[in-house]
């Protein structure tokens, strides 16, 4: 199998991956910077705007992709080609399952 010469290695830690699985149940902190388009800081001081937001009623699943912001000129922008994009995934929160149980 070819592999890409080209392919990168995110420069992301595990305590970031930790930092934004837990962001992803913030879900009105979230929907305020993505609306307003600044970016979520995370523990380690990097910093991440939210690209997309995903919901699915059905399974109670909400997806957050976050792309790293670089700092330019003082200010944090998000990269037209991004070196680090990250998929956060909220699985059923307490809401979800109460939901659910009164449905059943």
């Amino acid at each position: 199998m070819y592999m890409s010469k080209k392919a990168k290695v995110p420069n992301i830690s595990d305590q970031d991956y930790y930092s934004i699985s837990q962001l992803t149940y913030r879900d009105e902190y979230l929907k305020k910077h993505f609306s307003k388009n600044i970016p979520v800081k995370i523990n380690s001081g990097k910093q991440y705007f939210i690209d997309k937001i995903k919901k699915d009623p059905d399974t109670g699943l909400d997806v957050y992709v976050f792309v790293q912001a670089k700092k330019k000129d003082g200010k944090w922008v998000k990269p037209k080609e991004p070196e680090n994009v990250v998929v956060g995934f909220q699985g059923t929160n307490q809401e979800q399952i109460k939901a659910d149980v009164i449905s059943a």
